[in-house]
């Protein structure tokens, strides 16, 4: 072979399998596919130092070796084995065809997957962070409608099956920065009810504003609510403790506001939704070779729904 395939056919070909890839050729390039446990590794034909002045950069490891001899760059996190792969055609082009040295076309590569790793990861932390924001909202609204009990309904940072649950039915918070009310549902059970609950979707819509609350404005305004009830407070401060890191971070400072009204939906027969019993119900025998999947769902003329307050006041009791 004298060139990496294309990440499709790694995906299709060689990640189930202990497989190695070898590009022939001055230098030789090798990529090793391993599994129990996952791992990539590259190996680089070269005598060069590596020195000390590489990124260093969790689950990745560079280090000489001798069989065969050259430098090894491994990947132990399988989530980064797409970008890792980018990494090792960035080096094979940079030493091939511009004739980079090997010290610095590895250098250069793991300064961009570092990028790459940082970018992903803020898009993570901002996913959290608006989650978070949306369901704070929720309870907000519920406490100054209903009391301070209504933090025991609260149930999101316990990963529990849905976000909210009160007598016969359970409440699924989503939250979205889209210009449409568009929402993604991440597995096909979150919604699905549980046995013997109703469930609903709130639709929380925001917009960074200045004239809005940060996620830690939010959270000091339920401590506010809160603070002459020790057991809810406690409880308050339990749920968090989990989402703590979120707090620090910095998306959690830029400020949101509704962009619309937050209504309600019932997950029912005719809501657009795909689940396990969906599944079932279409594919019979055949639905379990379906494992996981995530879908968005677009519900800005979707017309059986209820404002968030009104809800409220007729099904929390």
């Amino acid at each position: 072979m004298d060139k990496l395939p294309l990440w499709s056919t790694v995906e299709r070909f060689y990640l189930d399998s202990e497989r190695t890839i070898q590009i022939n050729g001055t230098p030789k390039f090798q990529v090793h596919f391993r599994k129990n446990p996952s791992s990539m590794t590259f190996i680089i034909e070269s005598d060069s130092d590596i020195g000390d002045s590489f990124s260093k950069l969790k689950n990745i490891n560079i280090y000489v070796c001798d069989n065969p001899s050259g430098i090894a760059i491994s990947c132990s996190d399988d989530c980064l084995f797409e970008f890792f792969y980018m990494s090792a055609t960035s080096i094979v082009n940079a030493v091939r065809n511009e004739f980079v040295p090997v010290p610095k076309a590895i250098r250069l590569a793991l300064e961009n997957l570092g990028n790459l790793i940082e970018k992903e990861n803020e898009k993570d932390m901002s996913a959290v962070v608006t989650g978070l924001w949306g369901e704070l909202y929720v309870l907000e609204s519920l406490i100054n409608l209903h009391g301070v009990k209504s933090v025991n309904y609260w149930l999101g940072p316990e990963n529990e099956a849905h976000d909210f649950r009160c007598s016969d039915f359970e409440m699924e918070v989503k939250t979205t920065k889209s210009e449409r009310r568009l929402h993604i549902v991440g597995s096909f059970t979150q919604l699905q009810p549980s046995e013997g609950k109703k469930l609903y979707l709130c639709s929380v819509c925001i917009v960074p504003t200045q004239g809005g609350r940060s996620l830690l404005e939010l959270r000091e305004s339920v401590d506010e609510l809160l603070k002459n009830n020790e057991s809810e407070s406690n409880r308050f401060d339990y749920l968090l403790k989990s989402k703590d890191f979120a707090f620090g971070s910095d998306p959690s400072s830029i400020k949101y506001d509704l962009r619309f009204p937050t209504l309600v939906f019932p997950v029912n027969d005719g809501f657009p939704k795909v689940t396990r019993l969906e599944l079932n119900s279409l594919f019979k025998s055949n639905a379990s070779s379906i494992i996981e999947g995530s879908y968005s769902i677009e519900l800005s003329d979707y017309f059986e729904n209820i404002k968030l307050n009104s809800f409220i006041n007729n099904n929390f009791i």
